[in-house]
């Protein structure tokens, strides 16, 4: 105390006692009001750094809680575009099948398609199979005779539509079961649908399974709309796959025809799909998509 009155007296100078004391009284004040407030600055600095600490940790645990349902999504995705591929996988092994059936054969006739096609049991044991049918190309000059022969094959009428003037026809002859929904399909003229013909045409050029774009099927004219697609796979005389496109052109004989609604299809993968997931088809990247 007596090192603060010196202080005190040296700051005054010759100004006088009671002068030096009125600074001493203030100073004693000063010090007091701040030993009052620092405990209080103290508790502010310690909640503050607490709430800081605890929003850094629930915004760590926030990211670690999204990052976990974001892989679970994104697995849940994958799994799930999985199934749809080995479904269509599914159609794919029964066209081939088909296809090796005809190649094996010289002439394939209506009883023998149906003969093959039941022992398959695609269309009850593949989920979203609509049918499974054979598309031949005729020849126009060969029209007549093509007519005959299927007439005296099938059961039930049998004639090609729309009519068309091209110098190639391509109509279902075959298809099963050959019956309700499908008995529209036999006969239709596919090059007569812009989008069956280029995904045929596409798959006949390739050697391969070739799928058209979203398509109304035939079948469903009558009734409401659905979106809908044709799988096809060529066929060729001699079996194998020629080596060039013009050579296969020359002798491509007919395609396999797999029809199938996409309402059915997912109707039928529903026990393997995520009923928490909404699932969007689209033909290509969606409008508005972001990565």
């Amino acid at each position: 105390k007596a090192v603060d009155t010196v202080l005190n007296m040296a700051r005054c100078g010759i100004s006088g006692v009671d002068q030096c004391e009125a600074l001493t009284t203030m100073d004693e004040i000063d010090k007091h009001r701040y030993a009052g407030i620092l405990p209080g600055l103290l508790a502010s600095l310690v909640l503050a750094m607490g709430v800081a600490a605890t929003v850094l940790a629930w915004d760590h645990s926030r990211q670690r809680e999204r990052s976990l349902v974001e892989n679970a999504f994104l697995a849940e995705t994958d799994r799930m575009v999985a199934v749809i591929e080995r479904q269509l996988d599914a159609y794919a092994v029964v066209m081939r099948g088909l296809q090796g059936f005809f190649h094996g054969s010289s002439q394939v006739e209506y009883r023998e398609f149906l003969a093959y096609s039941r022992a398959l049991q695609a269309t009850s044991d593949v989920a979203g199979l609509q049918g499974i049918a054979w598309v031949e190309l005729v020849r126009r000059e060969e029209l007549a005779a093509h007519r005959s022969r299927i007439r005296s094959q099938l059961p039930v009428d049998y004639d090609i539509h729309p009519d068309s003037d091209g110098d190639i026809i391509a109509p279902i002859v075959y298809i099963e079961p050959l019956a309700g929904d499908n008995l529209a399909a036999l006969g239709l003229d596919i090059y007569q649908a812009p989008t069956a013909r280029a995904a045929a045409d596409l798959a006949r050029d390739s050697g391969d399974i070739v799928i058209t774009a979203p398509i109304i099927l035939v079948q469903d004219q009558l009734r409401d709309p659905t979106p809908s697609f044709v799988m096809y796979l060529p066929v060729y005389a001699g079996g194998a796959v020629p080596d060039t496109v013009a050579a296969r052109r020359a002798q491509t004989i007919g395609f396999v025809d797999v029809p199938f609604r996409v309402v059915d299809l997912m109707e039928g993968l529903r026990p393997g799909i995520n009923p928490m997931i909404d699932l969007d088809i689209h033909d290509g990247e969606p409008a508005g998509f972001e990565t």
